[in-house]
């Protein structure tokens, strides 16, 4: 082969093999979000919305205080046809993150360290949300957050795999100082996960309020607030939303309220960062199929045309248009076929570093990687064919007739 014939064999794999790495990103990226769409959150977004009504500590200087601002509110609501629950907590579906080791009454031992979800929560917060609760009770007046907690199926079953979490006492990494929680409940797992990354399945609940103190003062020239989340579910959010309103601000007309949010946006909001990678590599895909297409068609037309007077000769001495198809195709394929295999080492390379981003499925799974080489041998394949079929046509008495 001349310098510029390896040049355009060069090209044609590596634009196959760049488009191929891309291709099985992408397909990746879409089974990924296909799959996280179809999971389950655990409660009910139907309806469900939440708000950040943080309460200023020089206001509401004790966890009294602002229990009672939120009674209040409740209380204004409850004749309200468009609100059907309400619930306070630090979050929506958690409220802080832990890691340690389960210290289980009667066990032999502390269990190993995990990582769990924790969250504080008023004590209609799961039939607010939609959790089912599968065990024992719900929070009462005269639990803290100390010694009586709720625990998640999973979480549960992880601790004591008899089934009986009810009545059971665990202590997490706090050694033998720290106080034994009662498991008072069992509920429904959610579907816990930060910025797309894999969910917490192990969850824990502590009722709230658990801290009747008073706040700390402020720091001089500074303000605090108690974080809180506001729950509401209502038939209609948008007509529901300026009574809720309407609520907070005829008790404390100063009380600001921010990050108002849909539970159905706040539930699409766990895997943007999946969403984004697909689009972005569903966009540069695209982009490079087609360019792959193109640039594979104009670099084996340029590679057939250069042969044009070879053809022509073994035309004069009786080679069939289909012996030149097949020549030419034959040549081409090989090309094709490296191209394509080079990519398949590549995407295999890339695919490893999507991992951390993948859900439920594998960066190695065949029927990805079998999906993309299939649609770009076709793509390559017809790039290779129409140059055949022009090599096919063409006159030898006329090619011989030209100056060389």
């Amino acid at each position: 082969r001349t310098r510029v014939e390896r040049m355009i064999a060069g090209l044609v794999m590596v634009e196959l093999a760049g488009s191929l790495v891309l291709l099985v990103g992408s397909i990746l990226m879409l089974r990924t979000v296909a799959n996280l769409t179809a999971v389950a959150p655990g409660f009910d977004p139907t309806g469900l919305m939440a708000m950040n009504v943080d309460l200023p500590l020089h206001r509401y200087p004790t966890e009294a205080s602002r229990q009672a601002f939120f009674d209040d509110v409740s209380n204004a609501l409850r004749d309200t046809p468009a609100v059907t629950g309400l619930a306070v907590a630090r979050g929506l579906t958690y409220g802080g993150f832990g890691m340690g080791s389960f210290d289980v009454e009667g066990a032999s031992g502390p269990d190993d360290s995990l990582a769990f979800a924790t969250n504080a929560v008023s004590h209609d917060y799961f039939a607010t949300m939609g959790i089912p609760v599968i065990a024992g009770r719900t929070f009462e007046a005269g639990d803290t957050g100390d010694t009586h907690v709720i625990v998640n199926r999973a979480l549960a079953q992880r601790l004591w795999p008899d089934g009986q979490a009810i009545g059971r006492r665990f202590r997490t990494d706090r050694g033998a100082v720290g106080p034994w929680q009662l498991v008072v409940g069992v509920v429904g797992d959610l579907d816990i996960r930060v910025n797309g990354e894999r969910p917490l399945t192990l969850q824990l609940y502590h009722p709230w309020p658990s801290d009747l103190t008073a706040a700390p003062p402020d720091p001089a020239g500074a303000r605090r607030y108690a974080p809180r989340r506001l729950i509401i579910r209502a038939k209609d959010p948008a007509t529901a939303l300026p009574l809720v309103r309407s609520a907070i601000w005829s008790l404390d007309p100063n009380q600001p309220i921010e990050r108002i949010e849909a539970a159905t946006d706040a539930v699409r909001g766990t895997y943007v960062r999946q969403r984004f990678v697909q689009w972005l590599m569903t966009i540069f895909a695209v982009m490079a199929t087609l360019l792959a297409g193109t640039g594979v068609f104009g670099a084996l037309s340029q590679a057939v045309t250069r042969r044009t007077r070879e053809i022509g000769i073994r035309m004069a001495l009786g080679a069939s248009a289909r012996s030149i198809k097949t020549l030419i195709v034959r040549a081409n394929g090989l090309l094709i076929v490296t191209g394509l295999g080079l990519g398949a080492v590549g995407a295999g390379v890339f695919a490893r570093t999507l991992d951390t981003l993948l859900y439920g499925v594998s960066p190695s799974e065949p029927a990805s990687f079998l999906a993309a080489i299939t649609f770009l041998g076709v793509v390559g394949g017809l790039a290779s064919w129409i140059p055949a079929v022009r090599a096919g046509r063409v006159e030898p008495a006329t090619l011989m007739r030209q100056d060389w």
